[in-house]
This record gives C-alpha cells, sequence and structure tokens, in this order.
C-alpha cells in the first residue's frame, strides 16, 4: 500500500483548468441536471459569455468541509446562457452569473462547488 501511495504522490499535477476546461464541466453539469429522469426538457445548449479567473490557492479546512478535493482551488466566475428546449416545444433562455471554486479529484478530473450568484 505505502508504494502505491508513493506512486500516486510523485505523478505530475495536471495545472491549471483552461477557459475549455470550464466551460465543458459547466456544458456536462448543466446538460445532466437538465435531461436527467424528472426533467421535462427536452434538450439544453450553453452559450459562455465570461469566464474570468481568480487567483488559485491551497486547499483549506472549510473548502475540505465543503468536499472539495485535492491540493489547490481555483476560483471562477461564469457568465452564461442557457437555451432550454422543452418537451412540448417551447424554448426559454436562463442567464447565469455564478461564483465556483473548482478543483482536481484524487483522478485528475477536474469539478467544482457552487459558491453563488455573482452581484
Amino acid at each position: 500500500a505505502l508504494a502505491a501511495t508513493q506512486s500516486v504522490s510523485s505523478m505530475p499535477t495536471l495545472g491549471e483548468p483552461s477557459e475549455d476546461d470550464i466551460k465543458a464541466v459547466i456544458q456536462r453539469r448543466v446538460e445532466s441536471r437538465a435531461t436527467g429522469v424528472s426533467s421535462s426538457q427536452k434538450s439544453v445548449a450553453v452559450i459562455s459569455d465570461l469566464i474570468a479567473f481568480g487567483e488559485p490557492r491551497l486547499l483549506n479546512e472549510q473548502d475540505k468541509i465543503d468536499g472539495l478535493r485535492g491540493d489547490t482551488v481555483y476560483p471562477v466566475r461564469a457568465k452564461y446562457s442557457e437555451l432550454r428546449t422543452w418537451c412540448n416545444g417551447e424554448t426559454e433562455t436562463v442567464s447565469t452569473h455564478y461564483a465556483y471554486d473548482f478543483y482536481r479529484d484524487e483522478f485528475g478530473a477536474l469539478n467544482f462547488n457552487a459558491k453563488g450568484p455573482v452581484q
């Protein structure tokens, strides 16, 4: 077990996420929420207006309580629109401007904790 721990800790880090990485994660999350089993949406398209990066910081105790993993937090503000198409054919556009704390989990996958709307 010790050898596995050593090899994991010596793995190269993937570094800061790119704007495209952030957009892809938000797109997947919006799609999975919008078209899930209990949803009456037929489809959703995400149009990104703005992705703004804050200064990366080390994970702290509150981050761990909030469920973040890894060692670095990447603060991001994202402004985007969801073009929702409902099963009855009607469409709706919903604009979102939200703050997120992105992080890489123990497998290197990018994930986030939603912090709340940006005023």
